[in-house]
């Protein structure tokens, strides 16, 4: 059911739909409530009504889900104060200063917080749905409906939002971008501050603050990244074993990608092999 400040006719590319009120609706009777974004997360006389409307009625409904910029709504909501939450990663620098008492992920493609279920865009949207599909009518359920929408039923909410390696590729002519591409090639290879800053051509103190403020992370947190999805690609691409893995992406040993894993991703690489290798999820992409 689609609902608005007002009713009105919503018109997509393939369908018309008739809204309904707001105000026609009985609380009680609802169980989830998504609110979607936008192009970009303005506020618009619709999104305070709706705000409104959630900051009163919430506690009736046993979950409230944003999709993408959904999530600036459930903010001026008062509904993520305190809370784990996401959107797309071109708005979460704009979502931590408008709700500063969020904790706003950049990483995950959705987060689970008790009733408030936030995903990164547009696309995390169908993997939070399936999500709670799951969890309310069972696996089943949702790997038949990912199949209908011929999608994959095995992203969870630990992934990332996007790949390291192709945005430090992508920033190939921004000032780090070299680096980091020497980064990708290298990762087997001993990576410490003072090399790396000796190869960007400056010293220690200047390399970590000019690469904190141009990528968001700070040289050493950058090497973590690109060393675990290369290891997470290389669980899913391969039959290698996770020693092996490990020592081809520069961790000294198992237990250093271990813990590596469960901080970016909340499972061990056994279980992210187990979760995600391609025998595993061609059942739920077969149109």
């Amino acid at each position: 059911m689609f609902v608005a400040g007002t009713a009105l006719l919503t018109q997509s590319h393939s369908a018309e739909e008739q809204a309904r009120a707001l105000s026609d609706l009985d609380p009680a009777r609802i169980d989830s409530v998504i609110v979607p974004g936008g192009a970009r997360p303005g506020a618009p006389p619709e999104s305070r009504a709706i705000s409104s409307w959630l900051a009163k009625h919430h506690g009736s409904f046993s979950q409230v889900c944003s999709v993408c910029t959904g999530a600036f709504i459930l903010a001026s909501a008062g509904l993520l104060s305190g809370r784990r939450v996401t959107t797309h990663w071109n708005w979460t620098n704009e979502l931590r200063r408008r709700c500063p008492e969020a904790l706003v992920g950049l990483d995950p493609i959705y987060i689970e917080d008790g009733p408030i279920w936030t995903p990164a865009g547009v696309s995390a949207g169908i993997d939070m749905t399936l999500a709670l599909i799951a969890r309310d009518q069972g696996r089943h359920v949702a790997m038949a409906v990912a199949r209908s929408l011929v999608v994959y039923m095995t992203r969870s909410g630990g992934q990332a939002q996007f790949s390291a390696p192709l945005e430090a590729q992508g920033g190939a002519d921004t000032v780090f971008g070299e680096l980091n591409g020497w980064i990708l090639e290298n990762l087997s290879e001993r990576l410490d501050l003072e090399g790396l800053a000796a190869r960007a051509g400056m010293s220690e103190r200047t390399f970590r603050r000019r690469y904190r403020e141009i990528t968001g992370r700070s040289p050493m947190q950058a090497v973590d990244l690109f060393r675990v999805e290369a290891a997470s690609q290389a669980l899913v691409s391969g039959s290698r074993s996770i020693k092996q893995i490990a020592r081809q992406v520069g961790c000294a040993s198992e237990s250093n990608l271990l813990h590596l894993f469960r901080r970016h991703y909340g499972v061990t690489p056994s279980e992210f092999r187990a979760r995600f290798t391609p025998k595993n999820t061609s059942a739920a992409v077969r149109g």
